[in-house]
């Protein structure tokens, strides 16, 4: 796995889950140099990495286009706009689009099973597994930043248990989908101080963390 295009995978999948189309471009041309050349980039990464992700509902293909659109729209401010790449992005959306729906329903049918499988838990609908891979890319952050554990926000209600439960799963998904990202010292030094510093309460929860420390030792050999 090429660690650069995951990270960019995750980021970009949080975008669409959380931001509709004219929000992520205001996002990107604030944060990036070449704001629309980042959104390429990151929605490449996406279709390379997790490409069944643009499965899960309709508002997601719409955030992309919708994306695509007001760059276009914008494109005299927006040095790097490249025509080609738009039409190319909004072409590979219309195909997803036009999926019958037999075939789509067995894409997510899959999609969620393949990633109860890998994170080891249930989701009884699509919009718990959105959340789950929003918390991928803010527990990324938060190692990736030293941002203290207090500061990840998780639906409500949910209690200390839960939460350390959550983040103790998305580590583990960064790690069985990435390892790369353990392959740097700072990475992995980071992730265990943050897990040292929870104080697990959950019997699966110490479970987990025990596997998953011996798989960062093993790595770091």
């Amino acid at each position: 796995m090429n660690k650069e295009k995951f990270i960019k995978s995750i980021k970009f999948k949080t975008d669409l889950l959380l931001f509709k189309g004219e929000t992520i471009k205001k996002r990107y041309e604030s944060t990036f140099n070449h704001p629309f050349e980042e959104f390429v980039e990151r929605y490449e990464s996406v279709r390379e990495v997790d490409p069944d992700f643009f499965y899960l509902e309709d508002e997601i293909t719409r955030r992309v286009l919708n994306a695509v659109n007001e760059f276009r729209f914008d494109k005299n401010k927006v040095k790097d706009f490249d025509n080609d790449k738009a039409n190319k992005i909004i072409t590979d959306i219309n195909i997803i689009n036009n999926t019958s729906i037999k075939d789509r329903v067995k894409k997510v049918f899959d999609y969620l099973n393949r990633e109860e499988m890998e994170r080891e838990c249930e989701f009884e609908e699509i919009k718990q597994l959105e959340n789950v891979i929003i918390y991928d890319s803010s527990i990324y952050n938060m190692i990736d930043l030293e941002i203290p554990f207090e500061t990840i926000e998780v639906e409500s209600p949910v209690d200390k248990i839960v939460k350390q439960l959550i983040i103790i799963q998305a580590i583990d998904n960064l790690n069985k989908k990435c390892p790369e990202l353990f392959e740097d010292d700072t990475f992995k030094n980071n992730t265990v101080k943050l897990i040292d510093s929870l104080e697990f309460e959950s019997k699966k929860a110490k479970e987990k963390v025990k596997t998953l420390k011996k798989e960062l030792d093993i790595s770091k050999k």
